[in-house]
């Protein structure tokens, strides 16, 4: 026989016979599971109909299983969604007993067949009102038995503990209700038996059973008429047991007996029964117990069961809340209620809903969680507990209480649209739904990124249609690439990535787009920030970090408003940012945030400086044709195709993990040290080796980012071209064109004289000098005309980008000129990107 198989049974008090009759059988969890829905071993009993036909629930044999472990209270367990049968006995089936035979009605199968092995008529039922459906009907099977039987007596008996049951009388009654015209009688197992139930007393009396059990039992039934209520029928079964209780002949310890009386007592009273309980109360004094002591224990035992019945009245998964506990305790319980559907975001309790995170306040919680089928809520009265309803005072004491439940909640930094990739003990790995490990929340379906060495040249398709005037401002956007997969991760710890500014020299270069490009790749929501005075531009920011998930991106800049944004240098460095806007105030952590702003003319501040990547990008000229996707624009392209590109990424950064994170070999000693030493790292390996992040004349670079001078100049020049003006021309000739068109604003005079000191700061003598994309070349001549001598005369013109040999061979290892010729193709937007 194998360990499945279904196998005989014992079962105590009941003939052998009788058990291999009815079909009693152990089985083990993987066929409970099968015959009723639990994956729990125990004993089956099968139930069949007087014909001996199987039972059927919802075209289902019915069966009941004896649990072999009880699941706390719960020993017997049924299919979910099943109605109430009664269990009839071979012996009933096979018709062993006369017709006008006294019936029981019985709770259990056990003694159902136990009685009959004794020769007693009698039919099992699940629980003191198992003999009525939901309609309040009698269940068929019972009414089948008893239309045959016709019994001269129908005796509704029980344990020897239903003598302390409120329930039991009331039970009872119900029965004779639906039986009007029969004799019903209630009795219970005696107090001084050798057993506590019939099963258990025929087991331990054998042939004696009938007489010294079941036939004195029955001398102290109960009649059960029409003008009895359940609480005389409890006083009266108590009383005629009382002789036994006081004796030393009780088959239970006086502890018992006390317990018992209390549980009967408060049972009468939770059923508006006071002078029945007051009776028991009675009794109880006259067992020896304290009247004060006992009515305190009644109090105690009618809360316990008040309680009782408000969790059996909710829904099935809902939690009684009780308001009258420690405030540590109930509002711990009442945030464990909503932990699967909230999350901890900057400190606050947010929902997640698709504009991004929701702050949950004070009213919108009460609302939220005083749901029944979620939450209880109940409070301690003179009578018990009661229903309440939650207010919104103790909805701000539930709120006060998340900063202390971190451990039972789902605290998030990065909230992410995609799969992430998350540093592990072993190298990485692809997370979604919630990681607490990281505090990520990530959705969809994770994405394989192994063995990609052959695809990574792909990356670079997305900034081939983008025109940058050096290697290193190309670096820089695939560095920009990159960046959030690294900072979202937490693959550069604690430190953090830097500002990147994509400066242009036109409008519709494309800097928005390469930074909508960015956000759309990691399912990032595009926030574009146009930053005109401090405190708006701090709003703005405070209502896109709040939300999770957005890009922020500080977009047109202009004049010297980043000198301004004193926050946002902190923003770069420090983890926590204080947000401010109407409505809105708290911290949020920005260690994984990726920042980045665009500019065509605008001036940063000397930290600020410090503290970024520019990647300077040139519009294409009208007769560029760029490229042709199939799903039409390139963010169509790459929402269809992100977890392609994504996996690309995430291969780079997975190598970079495997080979212990190395620093790359071209440092500069950037400021954000971790960032350079990663993203040079993987240049160098996957792009070309010598590629660089940053070039010996960054720093320079960096200090026209920080100069008032640097984009004003960069402005009036591309003023002069755009005018198509004769060169060379004189600091008289700039200052009236740029006045001409508002470049520079004052009388001529001060814009001669203020142009003419800009330029001297950067051609102090003849020669040549870069001044952003321009080329300015100055010499001196003697003017006939006004008998100048040494005037000064400049001659400019854009700076050609770097072309590349175009190959459309891709070796296993290319060079950087050879992968990044994708940078400077066609496509086919005849528009601009802006």
């Amino acid at each position: 026989m194998t360990p499945n198989h279904p196998r005989k049974s014992r079962v105590p008090g009941v003939d052998e016979s009788t058990v291999d009759a009815a079909g009693i059988r152990f089985v083990e969890a993987n066929i409970a599971l099968e015959l009723c829905g639990i994956s729990q071993a125990g004993r089956i009993f099968r139930y069949r109909n007087l014909d001996g036909s199987d039972v059927l629930d919802d075209d289902k044999a019915f069966v009941r299983l004896r649990l072999s472990k009880p699941l706390g209270k719960m020993k017997y367990f049924q299919r979910k969604g099943s109605r109430p049968h009664a269990y009839l006995p071979p012996r009933i089936i096979d018709r062993e007993f006369s017709k006008g035979n006294a019936l029981f009605v019985i709770e259990g199968e056990k003694k159902a067949l136990a009685l009959c092995d004794a020769g007693v008529a009698a039919v099992g039922i699940s629980g003191f009102y198992g003999f009525a459906d939901k309609s309040d009907e009698l269940v068929p099977e019972l009414d089948e038995v008893i239309d045959w039987i016709r019994p001269s007596q129908i005796v509704f008996a029980g344990d020897s503990d239903v003598v302390f049951n409120a329930q039991f009388t009331d039970a009872a009654l119900r029965l004779r209700d639906l039986l009007p015209s029969y004799d019903i009688r209630c009795m219970s197992v005696l107090q001084n038996a050798p057993g506590k139930g019939f099963d258990d007393c025929r087991a331990a009396l054998g042939q004696d059973f009938l007489e010294k059990c079941l036939f004195e039992s029955l001398k102290l039934a109960v009649p059960v008429d029409a003008s009895s209520t359940s609480g005389d029928l409890a006083v009266c079964m108590l009383k005629n047991q009382l002789s036994i209780l006081g004796s030393d002949a009780r088959a239970v310890s006086e502890e018992d007996v006390r317990h018992g009386l209390v549980k009967l007592a408060a049972g009468l009273k939770g059923m508006s029964l006071g002078s029945a309980a007051e009776e028991v109360k009675i009794v109880a004094e006259n067992l020896g117990i304290a009247r004060r002591d006992f009515n305190c224990a009644v109090k105690d035992r009618l809360t316990e069961l008040k309680r009782k019945a408000l969790v059996e009245s909710a829904p099935e998964k809902a939690t009684l809340i009780n308001l009258s506990e420690q405030n540590a305790i109930w509002t711990a319980d009442a945030l464990g209620t909503i932990a699967d559907d909230t999350f901890v975001f900057g400190g606050k309790l947010v929902q997640l809903t698709d504009p991004g995170f929701e702050e949950i306040d004070a009213k919108t919680l009460a609302a939220f969680i005083d749901d029944p089928d979620r939450c209880i809520f109940a409070k301690e009265s003179r009578d018990g507990p009661r229903k309440t309803n939650l207010a919104e005072s103790n909805a701000r004491l539930i709120l006060g209480r998340v900063s202390h439940s971190l451990d039972s909640l789902r605290p998030v930094r990065t909230v992410a649209e995609i799969p992430t990739l998350v540093p592990t003990s072993e190298g990485t790995k692809c997370v979604t739904g919630y990681h607490r490990e990281t505090e990520i929340y990530a959705k969809g379906e994770s994405i394989a990124y192994e063995d990609l060495d052959d695809d990574r040249h792909h990356l670079l398709d997305l900034l081939k249609d983008f025109s940058f005037p050096s290697p290193e401002d190309s670096a820089r956007a695939i560095a920009f690439l990159l960046a959030p997969a690294l900072v979202r991760g937490g693959f550069l710890g604690d430190e953090r990535c830097p500002f990147f500014f994509i400066e242009k020299d036109e409008k519709g270069a494309g800097g928005g787009f390469l930074c909508r490009l960015v956000a759309t790749l990691y399912g990032m929501k595009p926030s574009p920030v146009v930053p005109e005075e401090k405190r708006q531009a701090k709003e703005d920011i405070s209502r896109a970090l709040s939300r999770g998930n957005a890009f922020v991106y500080l977009d047109n800049v202009r004049g010297n408003i980043l000198t301004k944004l004193d926050f946002l240098e902190s923003m770069l460095t420090e983890p926590i940012f204080s947000i401010r806007a109407p409505w809105l105030h708290g911290e949020v952590d920005v260690t994984r945030e990726v920042v980045a702003g665009s500019s065509n003319g605008a001036q940063l501040s000397d930290d600020l400086a410090d503290r970024t990547a520019l990647i300077r990008i040139r519009k294409q000229p009208l007769s560029y044709q760029f490229t042709q996707w199939p799903e039409g624009s390139l963010l169509d392209h790459v929402r269809r195709n992100r977890n392609r590109y994504l996996a690309i990424v995430y291969f780079l950064i997975d190598r970079w993990v495997r080979e212990g994170s190395p620093s790359g070999k071209q440092l500069s000693g950037f400021r954000f040290r971790r960032f350079e030493e990663a993203v040079q790292w993987i240049l160098e390996d996957a792009f070309d080796p010598q590629m660089r992040l940053f070039g010996s004349d960054y720093g320079e670079t960096k200090r026209n980012l920080a100069d008032p001078d640097y984009d004003l100049l960069r402005g009036i020049l591309r003023t002069v071209l755009e005018q198509e003006h004769p060169q060379p021309v004189s600091a008289t000739d700039l200052a009236r064109i740029s006045m001409a068109h508002r470049t520079v604003e004052g009388d001529e005079h001060q814009a001669k004289m203020k142009i003419g000191k800009m330029m001297g700061r950067y051609l102090p003598a003849p020669g040549k000098a870069s001044i952003g994309e321009f080329t300015v070349e100055m010499e001196l001549r003697n003017d006939a005309a006004t008998h100048h001598k040494n005037l000064k005369l400049y001659s400019f013109r854009r700076t050609d980008p770097r072309q590349t040999i175009v190959s459309n061979r891709v070796p296993p290892r290319p060079s950087f000129e050879e992968t990044i010729e994708d940078l400077y193709v066609t496509s086919h937007e005849p528009c601009t990107m802006d």
